[in-house]
């Protein structure tokens, strides 16, 4: 996530989007580099916790919903100039929030 909404990252986000449908293959190299790298990270935690029996594709899909439930809002938000986890310790219990909310499924009053 402190990755995602260093302001490096978020300006060169924005260029290619912008850039995006001229060179779809910069944009393609880009997604699947970022993405892959967050997702193999989801990945390897969620697997830690994943009961007996889950399957590859069930892992698989597992951390491309978790990366997109951790990193989408807040990084949505910095490309939008709205950078509302300033420090590392905003950062932190966000994501602890998140692995937790995801972990156990929505239960008000856990969180």
């Amino acid at each position: 996530v402190e990755a995602a909404l260093h302001p490096e990252t978020t300006a060169l986000q924005r260029l290619i989007i912008a850039e995006a449908e001229r060179f779809p293959e910069i944009a393609a190299i880009c997604l699947d580099r970022a993405y892959r790298t967050a997702a193999a990270t989801a990945r390897a935690v969620l697997a830690q916790s994943a009961p007996k029996g889950t399957t590859e594709t069930e892992l698989d899909f597992a951390a491309e919903q978790f990366v997109a439930a951790i990193a989408y809002g807040p990084n949505l938000r910095a490309l939008m100039g709205q950078r509302a986890l300033t420090s590392t310790g905003d950062i932190a219990t966000y994501a602890e929030r998140a692995l937790a909310l995801f972990l156990t499924g929505w239960k008000p009053g856990k969180l």
